[in-house]
């Protein structure tokens, strides 16, 4: 991701995500595609896990959710066996439909 510290994001523009993966590609040759998504369907949800080990990998977690609010909580996890001890910089992005209700970090 090259966030050098946890950050989750909340993503609701095609220009705000061309602008997130204009800064991962930066270090990265071939650069990752720009995922297809409809912003006037969907929302874009990234949790960028820091520096951290190559063994750990950000998700993000519904914790709860009312007629106003979605209550999220981001986490590293361990990976499977099998991964390596390398350093990284790693992001996990989901998309939800677009919604009035306010989304809330935890």
């Amino acid at each position: 991701s090259g966030m050098e510290t946890p950050e989750p994001l909340v993503i609701r523009s095609y220009k705000h995500l061309k602008a997130f993966f204009a800064k991962i590609n930066r270090t990265r040759k071939p650069g990752l595609p720009l995922p297809e998504v409809d912003f006037s369907q969907e929302t874009v949800l990234v949790y960028c896990g820091g520096v951290t080990k190559a063994s750990l990998k950000p998700i993000l977690t519904l914790v709860k959710a009312t007629d106003s609010t979605f209550f999220v909580h981001p986490e590293m996890v361990k990976r499977e066996k099998g991964s390596s001890e390398n350093i990284v910089t790693p992001f996990s992005l989901y998309t939800l439909p677009v919604t009035e209700k306010e989304i809330i970090f935890q």
